[in-house]
């Protein structure tokens, strides 16, 4: 995300970022909900963690140089806009999985 956002508008970044939701439920009024976007739209740098702990230091340092409070609202901004956008599709269902039937003998 963060180079997505350092490097280009954030309405190209949001014109090349595509947000698979895995946790997406349907709601009964129609939409559907991801806890995954929820976060996203509550970012906050000083809250992140990466898998590395050396390139979450570095990651970090660099977001900090650039300006930590704008990097967070840029992010936020950023799934708001997704959500809107997503918003107005219904949510991808993926194809039931077809088991091959046992034959007996």
């Amino acid at each position: 995300i963060f180079t997505a956002l350092a490097f280009q508008t954030e309405s190209e970044a949001l014109k090349r970022i595509e947000l698979v939701a895995l946790d997406a439920v349907d709601l009964p009024s129609g939409g559907w909900e991801s806890s995954a976007l929820n976060a996203l739209e509550r970012f906050k740098v000083t809250e992140a963690t990466c898998y590395d702990p050396n390139d979450e230091v570095v990651m970090k340092r660099v977001i900090e140089a650039v300006d930590r409070s704008q990097f967070d609202s840029k992010v936020q901004r950023l799934a708001k806009s997704i959500r809107i956008k997503q918003m107005m599709l219904p949510r991808p269902h993926t194809p039931p999985v077809r088991v091959p039937q046992r034959t007996t003998k």
